[in-house]
């Protein structure tokens, strides 16, 4: 029987393979072409399989669901813009408090009232866990953002944005309390991981139906391929470019992951498409490149080096040989000159005078949250950005080196015991995978760091989330000693 319905499943599969050969008759685009060759296999062997994990995955997520889902999708709705047009200085000093301010508020203010209910009835003792570990060492940092507002340019801005910082801290730390294994913070990592995914797949149902608003093709139009963003509400390609990444070496993990999960092998292997696609649509680079980092982690981690190695010369030879290779430097370039691709698509300008400003106040900064938006970028004329590009440059302006320091010491222990736990022999084998998976995640927000704000923006739920965890393999190796 299972023989006989092998031999139908392969000739249904070669008749949609004829059937595609047709319908890519009329077209000459090689991506058009390489698209309808891979529908009939994308149709029949993975769509079926990923729709039933979907539908597996969803009613698991309901059955799980509890008071620490809501407060997380809570801190994401109040991070998010709900402006049609660019937030600037100017409007920030003409009104302060306008609605996507209002809804911030509002989010912010319902998760600190849960999160205390629950510390006052007990029900959630989070209060000390965050003086202890790499929570303890984030709270240091939490406490040299607030007393920036002494000396900051912008204080009110400088406590508002500090503390909200230290209430994502705190609802994450909350969350930790309530674990009581590593398995069971898995919970969290798919929740957190989902909400990106959503954040994605809004992303893309608005370039269907808005595809004027969603693509950008650059301030001066010389983007070869536009560039995907969010329209309602607003989300940059950097960010959705993260994003993709995330959830792709999230769903290449655990595809070939040893604990199995073969039931949903269709559902990752959707995933890790749908996060490729996406991630190569907002033709963010450095996300690209954490990407291709984070796989080759991943491959020196496995032991899979001599795979990987054939796979990429395979792949360099096909660029060569097919003549993509050309049109795969000129994705890469964005339509920029060689000299504005050398200047990181004008980063430098930035942290050149970025720097010079650090330089004036290396110890003390100019206020968290502060010094970029009201010091460096007005004298460069870029009122229209949030920061300077990069959560290094960014803390070093802000906060002295005080904060930074802070802020790489709890990096660097997250990266030490995330590798310590993978490679330990008192953890399970799938919460070695769980750990390995993490690594992957950190890996690739320690390289966008250095390009975005992605580590201290409201809320950074995948980084804390990171944090957190290591936080519970630095508790497991220290019982286990």
């Amino acid at each position: 029987m299972t023989r006989v319905r092998w031999i139908g499943e392969i000739g249904i599969f070669a008749l949609l393979g004829i059937m595609a050969l047709y319908v890519m008759a009329p077209f000459h685009s090689k991506a058009i072409i390489l698209i309808v060759l891979i529908a009939p296999f994308l149709l029949f062997f993975v769509f079926p399989s990923a729709v039933r994990a979907a539908w597996t995955n969803v009613n698991s997520l309901v059955q799980s669901f509890t008071w620490w889902h809501w407060l997380a999708l809570l801190a994401l709705l109040g991070s998010l813009d709900y402006r049609m047009q660019a937030y600037d200085v100017a409007d920030i000093a003409a009104n302060p408090v306008d609605t996507s301010v209002k809804i911030r508020l509002a989010c912010d203010a319902l998760v600190a009232l849960i999160l205390a209910i629950r510390l006052i009835s007990e029900k959630t003792p989070w209060l000390r866990p965050m003086f202890r570990g790499l929570f303890g060492i984030l709270v240091i940092f939490v406490g040299i953002s607030l007393t920036t507002t002494l000396w900051s340019v912008k204080p009110y801005w400088s406590f508002y944005k500090s503390a909200e910082y230290g209430l994502d801290v705190a609802l994450i730390v909350a969350i930790l309390t309530s674990m009581k294994s590593l398995l069971e913070y898995r919970l969290l990592f798919n929740w957190v991981y989902g909400l990106c995914g959503a954040l994605l797949v809004l992303a893309v149902i608005e370039a269907i139906f808005f595809p004027k608003l969603a693509f950008d093709y650059g301030p001066m139009g010389t983007l070869s391929m536009p560039e995907l963003t969010g329209v309602f509400p607003a989300q940059a390609p950097n960010g959705l470019g993260t994003y993709g990444a995330i959830v792709a070496i999230v769903a290449l993990c655990r595809l070939f992951s040893e604990s199995g999960e073969r039931g949903n092998r269709g559902w990752y292997q959707m995933i890790l498409g749908f996060g490729l696609i996406t991630m190569f649509m907002t033709e963010a680079r450095s996300a690209i490149g954490a990407f291709v980092a984070a796989v080759i982690l991943y491959l020196i981690m496995t032991r899979r080096v001599i795979a990987g190695a054939i796979l990429a010369a395979g792949s360099a030879f096909v660029l060569l040989v097919s003549g993509l290779g050309q049109t795969m430097l000129d994705y890469m370039m964005r339509g920029q000159s060689a000299l504005q691709f050398q200047q990181l698509t004008g980063r430098t300008e930035l942290w050149a005078f970025a720097w010079q400003k650090i330089t004036e106040r290396p110890f003390i900064g100019w206020g968290a949250y502060a010094g970029g938006r009201f010091v460096v970028l007005p004298a460069v004329q870029k009122t229209g950005f949030v920061d300077v590009d990069s959560t290094l440059v960014e803390t070093l302006l802000d906060t002295g080196i005080p904060g930074l320091l802070a802020l790489l010491i709890v990096v660097a222990a997250a990266w030490y015991f995330l590798f310590r736990g993978y490679r330990s022999n008192r953890l399970e084998s799938v919460e070695r995978n769980l750990t390995l998976e993490s690594l992957l995640v950190l890996a690739i927000l320690t390289m966008r760091c250095v390009f975005v704000s992605n580590l201290t923006r409201h809320p950074a739920l995948p980084f804390l989330a990171i944090v957190g965890f290591a936080e519970l393999v630095r508790r497991r190796l220290k019982e286990a000693r």
